[in-house]
C-alpha cells in the first residue's frame, strides 16, 4: 500500500484542465476514471476534498417548493372553507373525506420535503470552510483543485464551497 504522502504526490500531479463533470456519459466516464488517484487521496485525506455546495440552487429549489406549499395551502384552505358552508359538489361524505385527505395529505409531503431541504441547506450553510490551516496546508497546496478552483493556493475558500472538517 503506497503512503499517503505518495498518494498525494500522484493526484497531485493530474492536471485538471477540461476537467468536467458535465458533456457525454463517454467524457463523464473519462475524466472520473483519469482522476482516480485524485479521488483515492482524498479519500485517505478527507480534509482535502473541496466540494460545491449549491447554494444559488438551493436557495431555488426552497423558493420553489415554498410556492408550492402556499398553492396547496390555498387549496385546502379554500376546500375547509366550501366543507365548512356546505358545498361538497354532491359528494357524500366518504368521498369529501378522501378528497380532503388526498389535498392534506400533499401538504404534508410538501412541508416535509421542504424541512429537509431547509435542514440541509442550514447544515452546508454551517460548513463555510475558513482558508486551510498550516497542518494540511501541504496537502492543499498540492491539491491542484483549489489552484483549478480560485487560481491561486491558499487563498480564502469562498462561500460557495465547502470541504470536510473531521
Amino acid at each position: 500500500m503506497a503512503s499517503p504522502s505518495t498518494r498525494m504526490e500522484t493526484a497531485s500531479h493530474i492536471s485538471l484542465t477540461n476537467f468536467s463533470l458535465r458533456g457525454s456519459n463517454q467524457d463523464l466516464a473519462r475524466a472520473l476514471t483519469k482522476h482516480e488517484p485524485l479521488f483515492e487521496a482524498i479519500a485517505t485525506f478527507p480534509q482535502a476534498g473541496i466540494y460545491e455546495r449549491f447554494e444559488k440552487v438551493r436557495c431555488r429549489v426552497l423558493f420553489y417548493i415554498e410556492h408550492q406549499i402556499h398553492q396547496q395551502d390555498d387549496e385546502v384552505t379554500k376546500r375547509l372553507e366550501e366543507i365548512a358552508g356546505g358545498l361538497t359538489d354532491g359528494k357524500s361524505e366518504e368521498q369529501t373525506n378522501i378528497e380532503l385527505s388526498g389535498k392534506m395529505n400533499k401538504l404534508i409531503e410538501l412541508l416535509e420535503t421542504h424541512s429537509r431541504l431547509f435542514k440541509q441547506a442550514k447544515k452546508m450553510a454551517r460548513s463555510a470552510s475558513p482558508p486551510p490551516t498550516p497542518m494540511y496546508g501541504k496537502l492543499f497546496k498540492s491539491n491542484q483543485i483549489l489552484h483549478y478552483l480560485y487560481r491561486q493556493a491558499l487563498s480564502p475558500i469562498g462561500p460557495d464551497i465547502s470541504w470536510l472538517l473531521i
